[in-house]
């Protein structure tokens, strides 16, 4: 849940690292306004290399020099290099390290001699999808990234993280440009995030976003401001309009399934989209004729100002910044600036 927390630091950068792009994006915490806007396109076959990162970076702080004002950042991870999951814990055991961790190696991503950075915050309102436990994010054909079986009189808990080499091989490269990463955050988090705040009207209804960026479509319901589910797909023929929309009819269909799931039931309001893709008009209108569903594009920019002498240009690219926005909701408690 986004917490809007009063601003110790002055302004926050939000960094988004995918296998083809570093999208940055810096917010001042005073004014709410977004100041400074970047997307830089990567190498996919360089891109988890932390030495080529490490430059990227240095050219973008370079160019923006003037502009920036901090160097405090809250960074993504992949939802496809990552896990997202929701674990039920009996209230009566203290140690919820140790059972938030078995139950993460259980899955894809905690394979034997994998160490993992992960954290997790209680989820006071979540009511469980009683689906069974599925594959992680970690799975580009995930069924689940994370639903857990309906369990009664259990505390639960979103936990989320990567392999400590991935995280390392991202913060070590953020460190050579002099960069701070405050927070690692998954994407498909992010996004929640960017929704709650700017669609306030929507919190009591389940809602299905998507994020399309290369060949990664990546989907999280949400109720209540809330993760509820998530799971990734892989578009083969990006320019195939017969299978993007059979892709939305099976996107579609998993929502609905993972909604009226969920104790008490329910259906899916709408389905938001975001992601660079969607900004061609023949994708987006290719992949939601497979949505019997209301479909809205999501814009990150509607709750938050853009500065003037940028905007004109930014402002039409929303949808492609919906994850970078919502790392810049992230704002950590206490954190100092430079």
């Amino acid at each position: 849940m986004v917490v809007m927390a009063e601003p110790i630091m002055e302004s926050i950068l939000g960094i988004e690292i995918s296998e083809n792009a570093v999208k940055l994006i810096q917010r001042s915490l005073v004014t709410q306004t977004i100041d400074v806007v970047h997307s830089e396109p990567l190498s996919p076959d360089l891109s988890a290399k932390p030495a080529y990162l490490a430059e990227v970076f240095r050219k973008i702080l370079k160019q923006y020099r003037r502009q920036l004002k901090t160097k405090n950042a809250v960074v993504s991870i992949p939802s496809y290099m990552s896990f997202v999951s929701i674990v039920p814990i009996d209230p009566e055991d203290s140690d919820i390290d140790s059972q938030v961790e078995w139950e993460i190696e259980q899955q894809s991503v905690g394979k034997p001699g994998n160490s993992l950075n992960f954290d997790y915050t209680e989820l006071t309102d979540y009511q469980p999808v009683s689906i069974g436990e599925g594959p992680n994010a970690g799975d580009s054909d995930a069924e689940n990234i994370g639903a857990v079986q309906e369990k009664a009189s259990h505390k639960y808990y979103l936990a989320a993280g990567a392999s400590r080499e991935r995280i390392e091989a991202i913060t070590n490269a953020l460190k050579k440009a002099k960069v701070r990463p405050l927070i690692m955050d998954v994407d498909i988090l992010a996004l929640a995030n960017v929704f709650e705040f700017s669609y306030p009207e929507d919190q009591l209804e389940f809602i299905g976003i998507i994020h399309v960026s290369a060949d990664k479509v990546s989907a999280i319901l949400v109720r209540n401001g809330t993760y509820v589910d998530s799971f990734i797909r892989v578009v083969l023929n990006q320019g195939d309009i017969a299978g993007l929309k059979k892709l939305g009819q099976s996107i579609q269909r998993e929502f609905e399934n993972r909604a009226s799931k969920s104790i008490g039931g329910g259906v899916v309001k709408k389905i938001m989209l975001a992601g660079e893709n969607v900004l061609n008009a023949g994708y987006r209108e290719a992949l939601s004729s497979g949505f019997s569903k209301p479909v809205e594009v999501l814009d990150p920019f509607r709750r938050i100002t853009i500065q003037a002498k940028i905007e004109k240009n930014v402002s039409q690219l929303g949808p492609a910044f919906a994850v970078v926005v919502g790392l810049t909701l992230r704002t950590p408690d206490g954190a100092g600036d430079d």
